[in-house]
Parts: C-alpha cells; structure tokens; sequence
C-alpha cells in the first residue's frame, strides 16, 4: 500500500545585507506522509518484502523538519542545517521503513567554494 498524503514543502527568506554584498537565506523545509502498512526490509536479501499479517506495523503520521541558513559572498558560500529538528517531540514514531528509524537530530555546517571566472 502507499499513504494517502505525501508532502514536502520549503520556506524560506532570502535577501541580501551588509551593502548588498552578502546574499542570506534562512527557511526550513518540512516532509510529512500519511500512516500506512510500509513495506518490510530484509537486510540478508537487500529487498522489500510485503509484511506478515500477524505482527505488521503502521509507519507514518510524523512531520520531519529541518532548518537551515545560506550565507553567500561572492564565490564562498556558508552553510549549517539542523536535521530533524523535532526528533523526541510528539509520537516518536519516526520510520521510513518498519524497524528503521530515521536518523537523530543532527548538526551539519560547512564551505563551499567556486573555483571559476
């Protein structure tokens, strides 16, 4: 089966400060799908399987949102997300797969740098 509702949205702000130099976007985006019977993963087989009637599990119902910031000047850009920001809030019941949980809430940042003219 597949869920009702899949959604993905992203919202943002982007401007620009410090005299029009330094291009800034902050949003966060948001991903959402309806509870279903999701199919099962054998590891030992790498493929999916339909789940046994007798001990299946409904995943879903749970929004995973991230936040983030943008700052670009010239040729460098910086970076930070925040992955799942809501992980421990709400139903904890945050799957893609039964028995797989997603990852926990986590922190990335870096640099990118264009090398071209």
């Amino acid at each position: 089966s597949y869920p009702t509702w899949s959604l993905y949205h992203n919202f943002y702000i982007l401007t620009k400060i410090a005299k029009k130099v330094l291009n800034v976007q902050l949003g966060a985006d948001v991903r959402y799908f309806s509870e279903y019977y999701a199919p099962a993963y054998a590891p030992g087989l790498q493929q999916f399987h339909i789940q046994n009637e007798a001990d299946r599990i409904k995943i879903g119902n749970y929004p995973v949102v991230n936040v983030y910031a943008n700052l670009q000047l010239k040729r460098t850009r910086f970076f930070v997300i925040l992955y799942h920001v809501n992980e421990g809030m709400g139903s904890r019941r945050y799957f893609y797969a039964p028995h797989y949980p997603m990852n926990q809430r986590l922190l990335k940042f870096g640099v990118s740098w264009n090398f071209y003219d």
